[in-house]
């Protein structure tokens, strides 16, 4: 019920007696994580199952108790009923196998999207193999028979290649990608020779990712989509590409943290002479295809992991809103607003995506299209983003957002002497 009030029209959940979406999921999940507590429920495999679907919720007032503490819990779950190891003998191993890569592709989105290291490490022993799109394969045949193929029609065979396609990019995110010592850019350690080697390696793996990635399901946005099932389908393609785009930024952002040319505060679209910043395309990239998603009312289905991938995108938004020369990027501020649009329409759900919006200069209670730009800038909270950063891991707000990366802790420590210079020269 909790995973299914996601998605239930909200009819439904005013008629069992919900104020809201929200309340709906929040009164849910307590009710699930009650029974867990109680150890109702004496089944391994559905137990698991359960635990993976609490880890989509973030906005549980327990700070010791977020998605990454029902994660490890998950895990070691998953672990002890072994359902790394191949055991193609055991009478559930289909099951097992698919469970088993739902669990590790959600522990590495949550690690991309939290910038944290993921609990299932590189170096563990996985014996079993991983899920393919072929008459051989048995799983991935009942996969595609119990997600409805009369509903679905042809798009059933293009939903079990994302799901393989999005295991095999998660198998890309590796441990050394979260491996940064966050310490102020003056003292900065000297990278190793293998940490940019590392580095290198997963975006060669990427390049070869998206290079192969079938064209059937790469995302490429239309105007219009005919009916529901094709939703869904543009739906899962722009979430695929949505990953990608997260992924080669944060690759991209400590290899410029990493260069001999680092500059955090310079403006990116100047950082580069051939006017080709990689991380400041992806941002645009990633803005665009929220822009998209919002037209056709589908930016409220997005996870809880693509609140912390906005507040990033925006981050650098902002960055390139306020400029040396005191004058606001149009195209930069746009984008900005269509980030906190996204946010808004993610509050429904999420009550942290609210608060991200609201750092990023959106009123409570009021829509950004009765907002001017210049009262979107004024209310920029450059000192909660300072407070999110790993310098003050104090803060005097529960949140499970934070930003942890180098790269963009120093964006944000550059932004309040701007900020304030844009405001004194509005003065």
């Amino acid at each position: 019920m909790f995973s299914g009030s996601f998605f239930v029209d909200l009819r439904h959940l005013y008629a069992a007696g919900f104020l809201s979406r929200r309340n709906a999921l929040d009164t849910l999940f307590q009710r699930a994580r009650l029974l867990y507590d109680l150890d109702a429920e004496d089944d391994t495999m559905a137990a698991i199952q359960s635990l993976l679907l609490l880890t989509y919720w973030y906005d549980n007032p327990d700070k010791h108790k977020d998605g990454r503490h029902w994660m490890s819990i998950c895990i070691g779950f998953a672990y002890k009923a072994q359902l790394h190891l191949d055991y193609s003998d055991h009478p559930d191993w289909n099951f097992r196998r698919i469970l088993w890569w739902c669990i590790f592709t959600r522990d590495r989105l949550m690690s991309l999207g939290l910038q944290q290291p993921p609990m299932i490490r590189d170096q563990m022993e996985l014996s079993i193999p991983v899920l393919r799109l072929d008459k051989d394969d048995i799983v991935i045949s009942r996969f595609k028979s119990r997600i409805g193929i009369s509903y679905y029609g042809e798009d059933h065979d293009k939903l079990a290649r994302i799901f393989v396609e999005k295991i095999n990019l998660c198998r890309c995110i590796r441990v050394d990608l979260f491996s940064w010592n966050c310490q102020p850019t003056s003292s900065k350690p000297i990278a190793s020779q293998s940490r940019r080697s590392c580095l290198w390696l997963s975006k060669i793996e990427l390049e070869d990712w998206h290079r192969d990635l079938p064209k059937k399901i790469s995302f490429c946005p239309i105007p219009f989509v005919a009916n529901e099932s094709d939703l869904l389908l543009y739906y899962h393609c722009a979430w695929l590409k949505m990953i990608y785009l997260e992924f080669y930024s944060t690759l991209h952002r400590q290899l410029d943290f990493l260069s001999d040319q680092y500059s955090p505060r310079q403006r990116l679209s100047l950082a580069h002479e051939d006017s080709n910043c990689p991380v400041l395309q992806s941002a645009i990239e990633f803005t665009e295809i929220l822009q998209d998603l919002n037209e056709k009312h589908l930016t409220s289905y997005l996870t809880p992991t693509s609140v912390c991938m906005i507040l990033r995108t925006g981050i650098l938004h902002i960055q390139e809103v306020f400029t040396s020369n005191l004058q606001v990027d149009d195209a930069s501020l746009r984008r900005l607003l269509h980030c906190i649009l996204a946010l808004q329409q993610l509050g429904s759900r999420y009550g942290g995506a609210l608060f991200v919006a609201s750092l990023f200069g959106a009123s409570s209670g009021s829509s950004i299209v009765t907002s001017s730009p210049k009262d979107i800038l004024a209310h920029v909270d450059v000192d909660s983003l300072g407070l999110l950063t790993s310098r003050h891991s104090e803060a005097p707000f529960t949140t499970v957002f934070k930003i942890r990366e180098p790269y963009d802790v120093d964006i944000v420590s550059g932004l309040k002497s701007k900020v304030e210079n844009l405001k004194i020269a509005a003065l």
